[in-house]
């Protein structure tokens, strides 16, 4: 064994033990850790529409020029 501590429990008494516990028990806040509340439905479709929203470079406008820029050497600002 690696060290890792195994339970003895198999697959089915584990799906029979998680099929037990009613949905209205799933998970209860005590209100003692803000982080673990769970989101409302706000919270849940700013996050959908933050997960949607497309990352990266913005759009640019499409004009763009060529520019060279001289300097001569040594440059202190």
């Amino acid at each position: 064994m690696s060290g890792s501590k195994t339970n003895a429990m198999r697959r089915k008494a584990l799906l029979e033990a998680v099929r037990a516990v009613p949905p209205a028990r799933d998970f209860v806040w005590d209100g003692a850790d803000d982080d673990d509340r769970p989101a409302n439905a706000d919270e849940l479709a700013a996050g959908v529409e933050a997960a949607r929203r497309k990352r990266g470079r913005p759009a640019g406008s499409g004009t763009k020029e060529q520019v060279a820029i001289r300097q001569e050497w040594p440059y202190v600002p």
